[in-house]
């Protein structure tokens, strides 16, 4: 890619595609593919106080969180138990 660009011409979109697939994309069996996951690991252990962070973030919006949290504090055995309360 850096050889296309110091001739002075434009990549073509294949070249691009072909360049930013072998650069950025890693195959998850891949040898390199791990060079994250101490990081990773690291920021999201109690440690680093982000455990809180990770709850939030599996939530599209905070209208979304709240129906998950909702959702589980009123399970279905939960209301199978009031409705056979009321019966």
């Amino acid at each position: 890619m850096l050889q296309i660009w110091k001739s002075g011409s434009d990549p073509t979109g294949e070249d691009l595609a072909k360049y930013v697939t072998n650069k950025y994309t890693i195959h998850p069996m891949y040898r390199n593919a791990t060079w994250a996951d101490e990081v990773v690991k690291g920021w999201a252990s109690s440690k680093y106080k982000n455990t809180d962070i990770i709850k939030r973030i599996q939530s599209a919006t905070i209208y979304d969180h709240a129906h998950k949290v909702t959702k589980r504090v009123i399970s279905d055995e939960k209301i199978q138990e009031i409705l056979k309360y009321f019966q």
